[in-house]
């Protein structure tokens, strides 16, 4: 097999992939995480896309959770004694 006959066999797969995910976003069969794009079952329920979000990698929310707990923990070293 020559090498633009298995490209052009990753990229008919590709866009197989792809519009598979996007008929799965249009009939509301999956839940997303429109960052990475992982994908959970409409009866997973809100929490497990919830917990995912805190932990992805791709979106914002898991960087600015991440952040506050670095300056929780810096802010307990410089005020020792001082909880809130």
């Amino acid at each position: 097999m020559t090498i633009k006959r298995v490209t052009t066999k990753c990229l008919m797969d590709e866009i197989t992939r792809l519009r598979r995910w996007v008929h799965g976003l249009q009939t509301g069969l999956y839940v997303n995480c429109v960052y990475c794009g992982h994908q959970y079952a409409p009866k997973a329920g809100r929490d497990v896309l919830t917990a995912h979000i805190k932990q992805c990698p791709e979106h914002p929310l898991a960087a600015a959770l991440e952040r506050i707990k670095e300056l929780e923990d810096e802010n307990r070293t410089l005020r020792p004694g001082c909880e809130e």
